[in-house]
């Protein structure tokens, strides 16, 4: 008995002229349209956006030179991204509306998934319409709706993980690798993944494939060359992304150590990201591998399933590992994204392949309720991050309507929103860190504005700690402020005044 046991039965053809395809174009549909109204109307939540963007920005110029270099793909990430994104900005004039590629490329990534999404479960079911259904959970999710309207890696990784498995199952080892070596530009765990193919391979055909084992390698290899190009130690990234969780810690030092408080703070983000009805599902899908692998079974979709459990084994236990060593302090919401997909097309698998009459429809309503309640939940959160970040794009079209000479801004969001090119904008790396010294520098480079938003790297949060309240500082006169409706921090904008060149009467506060 399988999930559609309750439909009348007809033939192939006939319920693919009546219900399959017109329920795959209802749900392209459905997944285009959302996907462009969130296009549209949601912002980027996260900071980390505009570094990508910037770092486009940075590859765009040096494309359109002919100077880019191997060196210059060199960043705080994966470069494959930001890469993607300045490319297919070429085709667009000016600046290319970087903002715009950006969501572009996510965009098409997550329909994209939404269509692997279908095609694995209907290799491993047999049922298209459970295929549907799956690839409909996957494109009305809250979190991945919005993750693919904003400018991350989240949802492209996505693609080139789902891309590869899709291959994994159809046996075409060398394409599934190739797409694992792109992932491996784009996120980290995509290297140890990559190692999951050959081993699949060896497993189906019994033999070794040569081409699958070189290509683990190669991304790896290539960033460790990238980055000796770039700072001549193949260190180097790792000492630099070891530097900011140190900052981190140092500014957040409730997070050094592991407690009750911030653990469960972590896991209800992954649970909200991976979405924790299909994390279950997942869990008993997992369950049931377990004990046909004992009984030597084989039920339907047995190697798709396989495939998809070891990469969902893989990713979570990276995951919690770096979190355990606190080389990956705390857990955001985006960190559980792929989950949700892998979750979905394990728990339907299971559904369709593993259970019994009684048990598969009680099991089907009580993921269906909590699915929908879930979607409703995370809808509302999701809504209320974008109205919240409203306060940050009215206080960047403000700067962008003062056509300052230069502004003074440690936010890359509002840089970036802004329009400020780079020899219009300057932050804390280009500054001296002593009061006089910093507001010397403001005058000599000629800053008009100056952006105060508390965060840990930001130089006048240490320097002027009266600016917190809104209060003039030697050299720099309150202009205006935006409040956030959450716990991001409030947006400060101080004009800067021609006094700020001479030194100020005291050292702390310039009174």
């Amino acid at each position: 008995m399988t999930l559609t046991t309750f439909l009348p039965r007809e033939s192939t053809l006939a319920a693919a002229r009546r219900w399959v395809f017109p329920t795959l174009v209802a749900l392209a549909a459905v997944a285009i349209v959302v996907r462009v109204v969130a296009f549209f109307v949601l912002p980027n939540v996260d900071g980390d956006a505009y570094c990508y963007l910037e770092k486009a920005r940075e590859l765009r110029a040096a494309i359109l030179a002919f100077t880019l270099r191997p060196s210059d793909l060199f960043f705080f990430w994966l470069p494959l991204y930001p890469l993607a994104v300045a490319v297919v900005s070429l085709v667009f004039p000016g600046t290319g509306h970087l903002m715009f590629v950006g969501k572009l490329v996510s965009a098409l990534s997550g329909l994209t998934v939404c269509w692997l999404v279908y095609r694995l479960l209907a290799a491993m079911t047999g049922h298209r319409r459970v295929a549907v259904l799956g690839a409909l959970l996957v494109a009305l999710d809250p979190w991945q709706l919005l993750y693919s309207s904003n400018s991350m890696t989240e949802v492209p990784f996505e693609v080139l993980v789902f891309g590869a498995l899709e291959r994994t199952v159809a046996r075409r080892w060398t394409a599934a690798s190739v797409l694992l070596v792109f992932a491996g530009f784009v996120r980290i765990e995509a290297w140890g993944l990559a190692a999951l193919v050959p081993v699949a391979a060896f497993l189906v055909d019994r033999k070794i494939k040569i081409v699958p084992v070189l290509l683990v390698f190669v991304a790896p290899a290539a960033w460790l060359a990238i980055t000796y190009a770039s700072k001549g130690d193949v260190r180097a990234y790792f000492t630099i992304r070891n530097a900011y969780v140190a900052e981190y810690l140092a500014y957040a030092p409730e997070r050094q150590h592991l407690t009750m408080k911030w653990a469960a703070w972590d896991f209800a983000n992954l649970f909200q990201g991976a979405c924790l009805p299909f994390m279950v599902g997942a869990a008993a899908a997992g369950g049931f591998l377990v004990r046909s692998v004992v009984r030597g079974q084989r039920p339907a979709g047995m190697f798709g399933a396989l495939a998809l459990a070891a990469v969902y084994g893989f990713l979570l236990s990276f995951l919690l590992a770096a979190w355990v060593t606190r080389s990956q302090p705390v857990f955001w919401v985006r960190y559980g994204c792929i989950y949700q997909p892998l979750g979905v097309c394990l728990t339907l698998w299971w559904l369709a392949v593993g259970t019994q009459w009684p048990v598969r429809w009680l099991a089907a309503v009580v993921l269906g309720w909590t699915t929908l309640g879930h979607i409703a939940g995370e809808s509302v959160v999701v809504n209320l991050m974008g109205g919240n970040l409203l306060y940050q794009r009215q206080a960047a079209a403000l700067l962008a309507s003062l056509h300052p000479n230069r502004v003074f801004c440690d936010s890359i969001s509002l840089r970036v929103e802004a329009d400020l090119m780079p020899d219009h904008a300057c932050d804390s790396s280009t500054l001296r860190t002593d009061p006089a010294g910093f507001l010397e520098d403001l005058q000599k480079q000629k800053i008009d504005y100056l952006v105060y938003i508390a965060a840990e790297a930001s130089t006048p949060v240490k320097l002027f700690p009266e600016l917190t309240q809104f209060r003039p500082a030697h050299g720099l006169e309150p202009f205006r402020k935006f409040d956030s409706s959450d716990w991001r921090p409030t947006v400060y904008i101080y004009r800067v005044t021609p006094d700020a060149g001479t030194a100020p009467k005291t050292a702390r506060n310039g009174d």
